[in-house]
């Protein structure tokens, strides 16, 4: 602010007037640099101390002012065209002699001579200053009418254009500051407006509109300038990140291009995921990276016409680089490309930029859309790799997970299972296999269908996509034995070729030669790797092929593992259920070999009876035969002595169907049918057969060996029963008779008669008490016994009681048999009586008969004791 340096003094001198503002004054300077607004209160503070004191001070600060403003003007102008190093500034240090000011009028009039038709249009629009100015400081009419030629050559790179850039803007700044002075002076020129000074008004107007004129032409100057290098810049800036977009495209290539799809499901998934965030990643970037094609694409269209010149050019020159190798062409080559190319922006700026940049932008362009071209390709590529990785882990994982369930279903079914415990255990345990099998061949079928199909699927895209390569390799193939014709051809056109054209045409040889190499090697690698996803894709569908092989056979093991399960179990339930059979039936029969068994007969020939109507009814039932014949014939061959028992045996039996016979038939048929099967525990059954028909056997025998044991019983106590009533008989025949003689002949005769009479009982009664006639027909049934003695043994009696009760009646036969001793005495008493008539020789005589036979009855009654004694000694017996 070198320009106000004069200015503190006339200040001073002013407000010295004013009184009280000296520290005002040493501070104006300061206040006129930080307020723009100070002018106007010091304005207001001379105003109150008179008009007379304002004039010539106002006049001394807008002239200090527009001086300085315009010297700042004249040598920023030179600084800026010295820092943009112009022409035309050699001209200025060719006439340093003259007067600088001057020389800067006439460069700001040359070099913004076109910026003369913006001022025209300003000072149409009005005369004032002020509306100058106010269109000066909101930039109106600022992008019109720009001038018609490039005023900076282009940069040469992106750092050059920021420099440069960087210093024009600091420029513009300055520029923007100084507009704050040039309002002030603006005020003062209003002020001075207001003054009754004609000229000195005139004379601040004109100054005032030619200081506004010349900052506003070197302000559209800076700003043209300033438009260009953004210009420039944005083109640099536009390659630049198009050169990083191109980078980064080449990274994510290399991602895209990545084979690997992992070793598990888990991996693959991990992958998936920063495949999808690549892609959202590449479509996001994709998206901005269109908006700067669009630019790049704008350029290049609207400047078609130029890219197409730059283009044939940079082709004419690499072809002539070609032709003549041994030249320097590249200096020559680097001169061309930069070559200052004139285009123009959006707002009509004229602008340079080099050649190179151009062709470098447009080549960059090209190969950046290839290059999105080939992200998307492989992007695309690596997504149905992804897809395909996916799929065979998923199967892998869906296989691994059916498999372990297909195992886990196999153990539960391998599992040793609590069926032969008892027969409900082994119907849960059959339930539950049921389930177990319902699943396996509904639910595990399904599951393994799906698989199958899954499967089947996989290997039918993989077979297509197998095809797929198959018909590009030989498409590639044919295109390599097509382009060996045209090369065959294209040597035998050689030929006939003349000497001028074979230079160019050598040239175009080697072009293709090039591109035939070129091809033949993207061929040789196209082919590798179709080769390679071929043999993939045959290792793909072997592996699935033998997954699903796999799987069939583990399937086939679970369905053949639960047929055996179920047979098994099936087997264990009849085993339990004829286990439960033998056991409740041995059980039974034991019960009733224990109630065959017992030796009881009765107390009495009535028990005897009734013990065996209740064992033939229960033989009966048990055996399912007619005891009734054989018991009848029996018991009816002693014929009954007394009507006191009546055997009417045979209307107590019921006939029934034999319970044991039947149980015994259906648990043997059971075990016969279980072994026809062919039952793995065959040899246990079998045994409980055996088990059985033994004890079925023996039951058997023991019924009939009860029955005769009863029979037996019966016969005995018969037997009893006829010896007590044949003792009982031969008592009284004995007591009829009269054990004394009669006294005289005739009673000993009619004793006589009676005693003939008793021996003819005794000896009709014999069979009742003989044995060998009693038991005849019990030896006949016995099947063998010859004696009564053996007989009695058999039955489990004792002989003795027998023996004895059958001697007490041979004992009492036997007295009976010596009755011939009182037929003796009869008749010695007819003779005694004879002899006793004549006197007492024979009353003496008869007398000591008499006394003789009371001895010997006496002898008889000791030999013979009561019949009451002996029917309690057999009943106890």
């Amino acid at each position: 602010m070198s320009a106000y340096n004069s200015r503190p003094m006339c200040s001073s001198a002013f407000l010295f007037f004013a009184a009280d503002s000296a520290c005002l004054v040493m501070q104006f300077g300061d206040f006129l640099n930080v307020y723009p607004t100070y002018l106007q209160r010091r304005f207001l503070i001379s105003s109150s101390v008179g008009s007379s004191f304002i004039s010539p001070t106002v006049a001394i600060i807008f002239e200090d002012g527009y001086n300085e403003l315009n010297r700042w003007l004249d040598k920023f102008f030179i600084e800026f065209l010295s820092f943009k190093s112009f022409d035309q500034l050699k001209q200025f240090e060719e006439h340093d002699e003259q007067d600088p000011s001057i020389m800067v009028e006439s460069l700001i009039e040359q070099f913004t001579s076109e910026f003369n038709h913006n001022m025209k249009m300003i000072e149409g629009t009005t005369e004032s200053s002020s509306n100058i100015l106010d269109y000066l400081i909101q930039n109106k009419f600022m992008n019109r009418n720009w001038t018609n030629k490039a005023n900076i050559p282009g940069c040469t790179s992106m750092n050059e254009v920021s420099s440069h850039l960087n210093k024009i803007t600091e420029c513009l700044i300055n520029i923007d500051v100084k507009k704050k002075l040039l309002v002030e002076l603006h005020e003062h020129s209003k002020i001075l407006s207001n003054l009754d000074n004609q000229n000195q008004n005139t004379e601040a107007e004109s100054k005032m509109k030619s200081l506004i004129k010349k900052f506003w032409k070197i302000q559209i100057f800076v700003y043209e300038h300033a438009e260009e290098l953004k210009a420039q810049k944005h083109i640099y800036q536009l390659y630049r990140d198009l050169e990083n977009e191109r980078i980064w495209t080449h990274e994510k290539l290399l991602l895209a291009d990545n084979t690997y799809i992992g070793r598990s499901l888990f991996a693959v998934n991990q992958l998936i995921r920063q495949h999808r965030l690549l892609i959202k990643e590449v479509a996001n970037r994709t998206n901005r990276m269109e908006i700067e094609i669009q630019d790049a694409d704008h350029i290049i269209t609207k400047f078609q016409s130029t890219f197409e010149v730059v283009i044939d050019d940079y082709c004419k020159t690499t072809q002539q680089s070609k032709v003549r190798p041994s030249e320097k062409t590249i200096t020559i080559q680097t001169d061309d490309n930069y070559i200052q190319i004139e285009l123009s922006t959006d707002i009509g700026v004229k602008y340079k930029i080099p050649r190179k940049i151009l062709i470098d932008l447009h080549m960059l362009l090209i190969e950046l859309r290839h290059d999105l071209k080939n992200l998307v390709d492989r992007m695309s590529k690596r997504t149905e790799r992804l897809n395909i990785g996916f799929q065979c882990f998923t199967h892998l994982g869906e296989f691994a997970e059916l498999r372990s369930w297909l195992q886990e279903c196999e153990d539960m079914l391998l599992l040793e299972s609590r069926a032969s415990r008892d027969t409900i255990t082994a119907k849960t345990e059959l339930k539950k296999h049921a389930h177990i099998e319902f699943r396996v061949n509904t639910l595990l079928a399904n599951c393994v269908c799906d698989f199958n199909h899954k499967s089947l699927k996989l290997i039918n895209e993989f077979l297509g996509r197998k095809e797929k390569y198959k018909n590009q390799l030989d498409l590639i193939k044919t295109n390599e034995n097509l382009e060996k014709v045209v090369e065959q051809l294209s040597g035998m056109q050689a030929e006939k070729w003349t000497a001028q054209s074979q230079l160019s045409q050598s040239i175009l040889r080697d072009e293709n030669m090039n591109k035939a190499k070129q091809n033949s090697f993207e061929n040789l690698i196209n082919r590798r790797k179709l080769r390679s996803q071929i043999k993939q894709i045959r290792k793909r569908i072997q592996v699935i092929q033998s997954i699903q092989r796999i799987m069939d056979r583990q399937y086939a093991n679970l369905l053949d593992v639960c047929v055996q399960k179920r047979q098994r179990l099936e087997e264990i339930l009849s085993l339990s259920i004829v286990y439960e059979e033998v056991s409740e039936l041995k059980s039974w029969l034991n019960q009733q070999i224990t109630i065959a068994s017992s030796t009881y007969t009765g107390r009495s020939l009535n028990e005897c009876v009734r013990i065996i109507n209740r064992f033939v009814h229960f033989g009966e039932n048990l055996l399912g035969e007619s005891f009734t014949s054989f018991v009848e014939v029996e018991l009816h061959s002693f014929d009954p002595i007394s009507t006191v028992y009546t055997m009417n045996i045979t209307d107590q039996f019921v006939h029934t169907s034999g319970l044991a016979s039947e149980r015994a038939a259906r648990v043997m048929n059971m075990c016969r049918c279980l072994i026809r099967t062919k039952h793995s525990d065959s040899p246990r059954i079998a045994f409980w057969q055996d088990i059985i028909s033994e004890t079925w056997a023996d039951l058997r025998e023991l019924i009939c060996s009860r029955v005769k044991l009863l029979i037996s019983a019966a016969h005995r106590f018969i037997f009893i029963i006829r010896c007590s009533e044949t003792l009982k008989l031969v008592q009284e025949k004995s007591d009829q008779l009269s054990q004394s003689i009669g006294k005289d002949v005739q009673a000993i005769c009619k004793q006589l008669s009676l005693l003939s009479a008793f021996e003819q009982d005794v000896q009709a009664l014999e069979p009742l008490w003989n044995p060998r006639r009693a038991f005849r027909p019990a030896w006949d049934s016995s099947a063998g016994c010859t004696c009564i003695s053996e007989l009695m043994f058999t039955l489990g009696l004792e002989p003795s009681t027998i023996r004895l009760k059958r001697n007490c009646v041979i004992h009492s036969a036997t007295d009976v048999y010596k009755t011939h001793l009182r037929r003796i005495r009869l008749k010695r008493g007819i003779a005694l009586y004879r002899w006793i008539t004549n006197l007492d020789s024979l009353f003496n005589w008869i007398q000591q008969c008499q006394k003789e036979l009371e001895r010997i009855e006496m002898d008889i009654w000791n030999m013979n004791p009561p019949q009451s004694t002996v029917i309690k000694k057999s009943n106890h017996m």
